[in-house]
Parts: structure tokens; sequence; C-alpha cells
């Protein structure tokens, strides 16, 4: 919620490109899939939230929303 909350407030300064952020997020993730560090993982999922913002989405909604479904489905 407060990595959303800085990312609206940094687009409305003009300081964030959403969809360069998300961009940014799946190469990232390629880059370091073997052994990310805790900041290249941070930067991932600033990243992801940066394309569920774009898409009108929560990503902590949607990760809330997986986790049920995945619960539901493996039970």
């Amino acid at each position: 919620e407060k990595a959303r909350q800085l990312q609206s407030k940094a687009a409305k300064a003009g300081l964030l490109d959403r969809e360069r952020e998300a961009s940014g997020a799946i190469e990232q993730m390629q880059k370091t899939a073997a052994t990310p560090t805790a900041q290249e993982l941070g930067k991932l999922l600033w990243g992801i939230v940066a394309l569920a913002k774009m898409h009108d989405l929560n990503a902590e909604d949607a990760l809330r929303t997986y986790t049920v479904y995945f619960k539901r489905q493996h039970a």
C-alpha cells in the first residue's frame, strides 16, 4: 500500500513513468532470476505495483485474491 501511494505521488509530480517501471521489472526479473538480492527483489515488486496501477488494480489485493484461489485449488 505504501509503495502504491508513493508511486501515485511521484507520478503526479512527474517523477515516475509507470510503463518504464513495469517493463524494467520484467527485465530485472530475467536478469536476477537465479539469485536476487533483497534490493533487486524490491525493485521487481516496485515494478509490479506500477504495472498493477497502470491497469487500475491494487497489487496487494491481487495477491490476496490469488492466495485465496491457490488455497482453494490445493486444499
